[in-house]
């Protein structure tokens, strides 16, 4: 199915090509019976909504950052900046295409 497909689109030496692989859902739906790849995907978009996305977990950052138990110590900090490490090169829409430059 087409949802358990992404495409991206590369650039290598200055040549574009788009490249169409499986995602997540799709391995899952690959490799194991329906039932259990529909449980296993379902139970980690649970834990990407309830836990990991970016909505739920910076605000407890920012508060481990600026809270009483603040591990920056007195005062409150007039900036925070945090680094995402594993997105410098990606832009991703999980509902559209995704695009990713590789470095030339």
């Amino acid at each position: 199915e087409e949802k358990d497909t992404v495409s991206y689109e590369v650039v290598v030496k200055g040549k574009r090509d788009r490249v169409k692989v499986k995602n997540l859902r799709g391995l899952l739906y690959d490799n194991l019976p329906d039932s259990i790849a529909r449980d296993t995907y379902a139970e980690l978009m649970s834990l990407e909504k309830n836990v990991y996305s970016w909505l739920t977990r910076g605000p407890k950052i920012r508060d481990m950052i600026t809270g009483s138990g603040s591990i920056v110590g007195k005062g409150r900090p007039s900036v925070i900046v945090l680094c995402e490490y594993d997105v410098h090169h990606a832009l991703a829409d999980y509902n559209r295409d995704m695009s990713v430059k590789q470095d030339e």
